[in-house]
């Protein structure tokens, strides 16, 4: 059973500005709750007990918002960055002040997605696996293809049919292991590495999802929400 999700909250999401200039993204409201709320709420449902949150832009706005998260039924600790470490750095910070040390869900902080994170319990706990979803419109060309095996589904590199990361996954610890911690890292090389090292699964959900990277998107967002 997996017993951490790290929710990855530190970025500026400057494509959001001047939203995101007073307001950290993993705060804006969707449905009249903040993203982030709408995440923890979800793993909590799912017996995810620990929640790690990587912090930078207006970090303070969400620590206060949070709190322990006790008001959610889950212990939440916060790993503060100086300086944004992109998504593997800040995952490899986190795993370097011990807040991550046995495989865990993950979920980038500014989306929605309906995946029934219970399933994250079930999937293999090796280097990756990765939810992935159809591409958007504004991404015809997707991160990773899914290839059937006869060991499960294995996420592979680009081919004819793609589909794009949905920001929620379980990681191994030790995939970061070759990281500096401390220092920015970006997450796709890892995966890559990881698939041509046969440790990375995949599986596709075909539900709704929502990337909140832009106003257009937000509005996209709120609007279903009404609806």
């Amino acid at each position: 059973m997996i017993q951490t999700v790290m929710l990855l909250a530190a970025g500026r999401g400057s494509r959001l500005a001047p939203l995101t200039d007073s307001i950290p993204k993993p705060l804006i409201c969707v449905g009249g709750e903040p993203l982030i709320i709408r995440h923890i709420r979800r793993f909590a449902a799912a017996g995810i007990c620990q929640v790690v949150i990587n912090l930078h832009h207006l970090g303070e706005q969400i620590e206060h918002a949070v709190g322990d998260g006790s008001a959610f039924g889950v212990q939440v600790h916060y790993s503060h960055e100086e300086q944004l470490l992109a998504a593997a750095g800040g995952i490899r910070l986190a795993i370097a002040r011990g807040l991550l040390t046995a495989p865990f869900a993950l979920a980038n902080g500014d989306i929605i997605c309906d995946y029934d994170v219970n399933r994250l319990h079930h999937v293999p706990q090796h280097g990756a696996h990765l939810v992935c979803v159809s591409n958007p419109p504004a991404k015809p060309v997707g991160d990773f293809s899914l290839l059937e095996t006869p060991r499960g589904t294995q996420l592979q590199l680009p081919t004819q049919k793609t589909y794009t990361y949905a920001g929620i996954g379980v990681y191994h610890p030790d995939l970061f292991n070759q990281l500096t911690a401390g220092e920015a890292h970006e997450l796709l090389p890892l995966l890559k590495q990881a698939i041509l090292n046969h440790c990375a699964s995949g599986e596709y959900y075909p539900g709704r999802w929502h990337d909140i990277g832009t106003p257009a998107a937000l509005a996209q967002a709120q609007a279903h929400d009404r609806s």
